[in-house]
């Protein structure tokens, strides 16, 4: 990190430990900087959102920003987007909020969100929940409403925001739960039926008292929890919520009345072990006909993981920066002429460049494309298609060595339409390429070698389809060549009374067996009988079970033996019809004494 960087990191840890702020002086003072040099660090840090000015007469007191900045909300995954400047005026919505508001676009841009004629709107309780908002940071609802004479249930988010032009306003974030709602409600159907289907459920779920006793749990969260659901029985739900949370389950079953019977809550539940851990329950209560409330029902499922991801979210620019700054791939943005405006840290480590500075303004095709021409290229595309995903660029370092490079990009647009910048992230795929080439000489070496053997190769699948076969094994059969043996079957070349035993092998060799060696008769394409030795073993080919086979033809070899063994049987003959006494020993050892000498000795033959 640069003494750039270093200095505006200790001031922005300076303010974050002074929450009422500091002036120019303090933080000079403090960190023993020069003024002027303070107050340039300061205004960089303004202008990125990272702290807020306040004005006090003459004083100018800086402190941490805790806003939202516009960067981070974007990246908000919601059915309903509204932006909403501190004048309450809409800036912004997206597809979703204009469906479900029933406005278009130009009707609902510039006017103030109190104005707004919506059932959703109205729920919202603005301008009162604006005042909220500001006063303790980020604000939830969930409620239903009437649309097309159907109850829609709905989750909102109203957050404290930063727009791009460092003025502050509130981002409105909707998700429709209604499906969840609903079908948190067909398990009260009736008991029986309750009792057979969440059993099976993979959430958790829960029945008990006002007062916290337990009367049901499914064996999900029996299993989570570590007791039996007939032990439960009588215990109380708040043994196992953390107690920190304690508070807020007995608000929240305050909050329940016949009109409104369902609530959500996100609360650390024990596990068998005794850590805990983030759920999301859905509780509903059941009332009589008196309307008394005499028990809830809990549905929940694990969020912890959800819960870290949100709390990433949540987090300042600062973490946002962070994170950017500390992946490997590159993230960069550039104007529509192609001028870097912004890049992360990774970008100056692999292009060979000592800082982001240094970067920031150079000219994508003139500076980083091995081969401008194929910038006209990513255009092209880009434009046809909108973005462009996992597209192979070769880029030039510094010093003009390429560096092959995957990217994923975008074009975006302003509210108008007009196209505003290009973004996206740089994958470095180097070794990738560099793997993928030696994958290409390894396979090329092994077809080679496999192709120049005397033996055959064949690659069957489990029915004795042939997959591969090299020239040797279009030679041993005498087929024109070994690309015909493609997709036929290896019985056709075996003698029929070898297939009952080919077969055999098959079977081994689908069973799992690893190799085997055997011997078959078979014919060629002319009629030819051979004889062949083969070794098998069972492989990977494709992603799927099948036999490597590698082919000998020993028909010479068996026919040297042949008449080897008849010219000693011819031999043994002779010998066995000699007048003469023969015995033929090596070493002094007796290998071989004819009849006449055995009767001639009188000793055993």
């Amino acid at each position: 990190m640069d003494s750039r960087q270093e200095t505006i990191k200790k001031i922005k840890n300076l303010l974050r430990f002074h929450r009422n702020g500091l002036t120019i002086t303090d933080i000079s003072q403090k960190l023993r900087l020069n003024r002027n040099s303070t107050a340039k660090y300061l205004e960089i840090l303004l202008i990125s959102g990272d702290v807020d000015l306040n004005t006090y007469g003459p004083a100018k007191v800086y402190t941490f920003s805790r806003k939202v900045p516009i960067s981070a909300i974007l990246k908000f995954s919601a059915d309903i987007i509204l932006l909403i400047d501190n004048e309450m005026r809409v800036l912004d919505a997206n597809e979703s909020a204009l469906s479900i508001l029933e406005m278009s676009r130009e009707d609902l841009i510039g006017n103030l969100i109190e104005k707004v004629n919506s059932p959703l709107i109205a729920r919202l309780a603005i301008p009162d929940v604006f005042k909220e908002i500001h006063t303790s940071g980020e604000v939830q609802r969930e409620f239903a409403v009437t649309r097309q004479n159907e109850d829609r249930h709905y989750r909102v988010r109203l957050i404290p925001t930063i727009f791009d032009n460092r003025e502050e306003g509130v981002t409105i974030i909707g998700e429709d739960i209604t499906e969840q709602i609903r079908f948190e409600e067909s398990l009260m159907i009736s008991e029986s039926r309750y009792r057979a289907i969440v059993q099976d459920q993979t959430d958790f779920i829960c029945r008990w008292r006002p007062g916290g006793d337990i009367t049901f749990i499914n064996e999900t969260l029996s299993r989570f929890g570590g007791i039996s659901c007939s032990a439960i029985q009588e215990q109380s739900i708040f043994s196992f919520v953390s107690p920190e949370d304690h508070p807020l389950v007995k608000e929240k079953i305050a909050q329940l009345t016949p009109g409104n019977p369902t609530i959500s809550s996100e609360l650390r539940l024990r596990d068998r072990n005794g850590s805990y851990c983030w759920h999301l329950w859905s509780t509903r209560g059941i009332y009589d006909d008196t309307g008394t409330l005499v028990e809830c029902q809990s549905v929940g499922r694990d969020i912890s993981e959800v819960k870290q991801v949100e709390a990433a979210l949540h987090k300042s620019e600062q973490l946002y920066r962070n994170i950017l700054e500390n992946i490997q791939d590159i993230y960069y943005r550039c104007d529509m002429d192609g001028k870097i405006v912004m890049i992360s840290p990774s970008g100056p480590a692999l292009m060979g460049y000592d800082s982001v500075e240094e970067i920031i303004g150079l000219n994508i095709a003139e500076n980083f494309y091995l081969y401008p021409e194929d910038r006209k290229k990513f255009l092209e595309t880009l434009y046809r298609e909108q973005k462009v995903n996992d597209c192979e660029v070769t880029l030039k370092k510094r010093d003009g060595s390429p560096v092959y490079v995957s990217t994923n990009s975008q074009i975006f647009y302003d509210p108008s339409g007009n196209e505003t910048y290009i973004e996206g992230f740089i994958r470095d795929i180097t070794l990738r390429k560099r793997d993928e080439e030696a994958l290409r000489e390894s396979e090329q070496k092994f077809r080679s070698l496999v192709e120049q053997t005397f033996d055959a190769i064949l690659i069957l699948d489990l029915i004795g389809t042939i997959l591969f076969a090299n020239n040797a094994a279009a030679r041993i059969v005498e087929a024109k060549d070994s690309a015909g043996l493609i997709g036929r079957n290896v019985m056709e070349f075996v003698a029929p009374e070898c297939r009952e035993e080919v077969i055999r092998d098959f079977v081994e060799v689908s069973k799992g067996h690893d190799s085997y060696l055997t011997y078959y008769h078979a014919t060629s394409e002319t009629g030819k009988k051979i004889y062949l030795e083969c070794i098998g073993k069972v492989i990977s080919y494709e992603g799927k079970p099948a036999d490597l086979v590698s082919i000998r033809d020993i028909t010479e070899q068996k026919k040297a033996e042949a008449v080897l063994r008849q010219s000693e049987e011819n031999f043994r003959t002779v010998l066995e019809n000699l007048p003469d006494l023969v015995l033929v020993h090596r070493n002094g050892i007796i290998i071989y004494v004819n009849p006449l000498m055995v009767r001639t000795l009188g000793i055993a033959p």
